[in-house]
């Protein structure tokens, strides 16, 4: 896997512990250790323990410790220092607490006699199956190792991470505990630190770190939005959405997306999970608010995001609900019910403070479904899901007021046809598109191609605002009244190495294929460029990425060249990874590990001397699955 100095995407948070509480990191392991009871093969070394009941000097009582896991057992060692050694029961233990959202279990770990009886695990009294202990007394102290299953721990079954814990050694030199040394200098389940596994250590030390976050979410929540059964856990930092979870993305990166809007400024106002198609799995549902630079008018949106099966959520949703400006505001009402086991969103005028039909003169959201005014003619909208999003479902219009009638109206005189209306403008999409954004100046790039829909020609933009984005439009696309964007993952519009059109997945229709390079710190802090190749595919719905592959990797003049193509048998579509060549390189100077996985949504760069010296990928439809 790559240092955690590189990895773009990768973890989620936990809950808070007091300020004066470290942190216990704990590693998922690629490889098992042996447990022959002596710590010899973990990916961290053992830490320190400190005292917290009772007093003994170092050669009495002093030890270090560890905890590692994979998704069937929990891994803990200890080397403790101890001048006298009593194994079986009522003797010397090791204690593991850990606390799953509420619900606190404490794991004691008994060493055995040796020769005489093995060592156990218990959980309030009984033992624990599927574990095993192993200890090794050696000179001056004794060493221990041992597993215990997941299901042993309670909560774990769904959830695991945001835990809390630590380990603790329970030194018995007579009838009695004389002294313990722990993780931390309590064992009481509410006042223990928060345990931070590998997704959770790569948050603290890459996101939060590079982008000086507090290392409290402003909202955060738990739910299964991917759908394995297990928990991940969603929170917004600042700008930021990141998830994670225990199997997501292999339990080893997270997911993380800017929400920020070039030219406007964003601050979530909400974020609920709910289960929005009746899938089983909960999706996200914000309310934000956009203040565009030198406004001093704010529009709130409702918007709406799942991931499906995908390990990237898309929009399925969005509706301004309210504005605010000097003289006042508008808050529609939002409103959720259930119906065939999937939801139902109902947007009504709600109310409005200081604004009067008179003098309101806010123009109207065109790039979606805009605020219903107290005054206008629709009283609610309402939107069910249908296929991959939500629809509008029905419009109901205000009733005449009682009493109104009508003036009589004399029959039409026959007219002649209404001419065609005249072809969309793109040149006006493009316009509102740049003042929307708050772009200014032509694009870096500018194609044309068939992407999607009809036959008619699409426009494809890249722009470097205050982050690249790159947008689509075209009188076929969104009725050519409206456009897509999507932001590119790269520092700056120069940064872009290239951008162009083809067909990989055989619809007929052109893909988008973006070039360019990822600017990050290596492991003695020089740079490091990765150059990474993206495809995305555009549909009615919006702008989607469905490929992306590090294909390239540069520190100085030493560089790693990758190689990518596209190709097609038998009616199937393929994208193909390939070792290439190393310049400046070998295998002994190359400072990284073959990457074995996907990181930060990148497909692996194939190292010339990996084992591995090719990677295929097969369209299915909504995207590339490895072969």
């Amino acid at each position: 896997m790559m240092r955690p100095a590189l990895l773009l995407s990768v973890a989620f948070a936990f809950v808070a512990a007091p300020a004066s509480a470290a942190a216990l990191r704990i590693d998922k392991l690629e490889k098992l250790p042996s447990l022959d009871g002596v710590p010899g093969e973990w990916p961290r070394e053992l830490g320190k323990l400190g005292a917290t009941k009772g007093t003994a000097s170092a050669a009495d009582l002093s030890g270090k410790a560890a905890v590692a896991y994979d998704d069937k057992d929990v891994y803990i060692a200890v080397d403790v220092t101890d001048d006298v050694f009593k194994g079986g029961a009522g003797g010397d233990r090791v204690e593991l607490t850990l606390v799953v959202g509420s619900q606190e279990t404490t794991v004691v770990l008994v060493p055995g006699l040796p020769g005489k009886s093995a060592g156990k695990a218990t959980v309030g009294g009984a033992d624990v199956k599927g574990a095993k202990v192993v200890e090794a007394p050696r000179k001056g102290g004794w060493t221990l190792e041992a597993k215990v299953p997941w299901s042993a721990i309670a909560g774990a079954s769904t959830l695991r991470v945001g835990l809390r814990g630590g380990v603790f050694v329970h030194d018995v030199d007579g009838g009695s505990v004389d002294a313990v040394i722990g993780t931390h200098n309590t064992q009481q389940g509410s006042s223990l630190p928060a345990i931070l596994t590998t997704p959770e250590q790569a948050l603290t030390d890459g996101l939060i770190k590079d982008k000086k976050l507090s290392s409290s979410p402003a909202f955060q929540g738990t739910a299964n939005v991917v759908g394995d059964g297990m928990l991940e856990r969603v929170m917004v930092f600042d700008n930021y959405l990141v998830v994670l979870g225990p199997t997501f993305r292999k339990g080893t990166e997270y997911y993380y997306a800017d929400m920020n809007v070039s030219g406007s400024a964003m601050k979530v106002l909400g974020l609920e999970t709910r289960d929005l198609d009746g899938d089983g799995r909960h999706d996200l549902v914000f309310r934000k608010r956009f203040t565009k630079s030198g406004s001093k008018t704010s529009r709130d949106v409702l918007q709406a995001q799942s991931f499906g099966t995908a390990d990237t959520p898309e929009v399925v949703f969005i509706h301004e609900i309210g504005i605010t400006n000097p003289k006042g505001n508008i808050t529609n009402e939002v409103g959720f019910s259930s119906e065939n086991n999937t939801t139902v969103i109902t947007i009504r005028p709600g109310a409005a403070k200081g604004l009067e039909e008179a003098t309101y003169d806010e123009p109207r959201e065109a790039s979606f479904d805009g605020l219903l005014l107290p005054w206008g003619s629709i009283e609610s909208q309402t939107y069910k899901w249908k296929g991959k999003g939500f629809t509008k479902a029905s419009e109901k219009t205000r009733a005449k007021p009682a009493g109104a009638t009508e003036t009589p109206v004399a029959p039409p005189t026959p007219e002649k046809p209404p001419a065609a209306p005249p072809p969309p403008d793109t040149a006006k999409v493009y316009a509102l598109y740049k003042k929307d954004r708050g772009i200014s100046g032509s694009a870096r790039f500018d194609l044309s191609g068939d992407l999607e829909g009809d036959t008619k020609i699409e426009r494809v933009v890249v722009h470097d605002a205050k982050a690249p984005e790159l947008a689509v439009f075209g009188p076929g696309h969104k009725k050519g009244a409206g456009y897509s964007f999507t932001t590119l993952p790269f520092a700056s519009g120069s940064d872009i190495k290239n951008v162009s059109l083809r067909d990989a997945t055989g619809d007929k229709k052109a893909e988008i294929v973006v070039r360019g390079v990822l600017k990050a710190k290596g492991p003695k802090n020089e740079e490091v460029e990765r150059e990474i190749e993206l495809v995305y595919r555009v549909s009615a719905e919006g702008v989607k990425r469905v490929f992306g592959a590090e294909v390239g990797r540069a520190m100085g003049k030493n560089k790693i060249i990758g190689s990518i193509a596209y190709e097609s048998q038998k009616g199937s579509f393929f994208v193909v990874l390939s070792a290439g060549k190393a310049v400046g390189f070998t295998k002994e100077s190359y400072p990284f590990n073959q990457d074995t996985s996907a990181v930060g949504g990148l497909e692996p760069l194939l190292l010339p001397w990996s084992d591995t010296k090719t990677l295929r990928y097969k369209w299915t439809g909504s995207g590339f699955e490895k072969q």
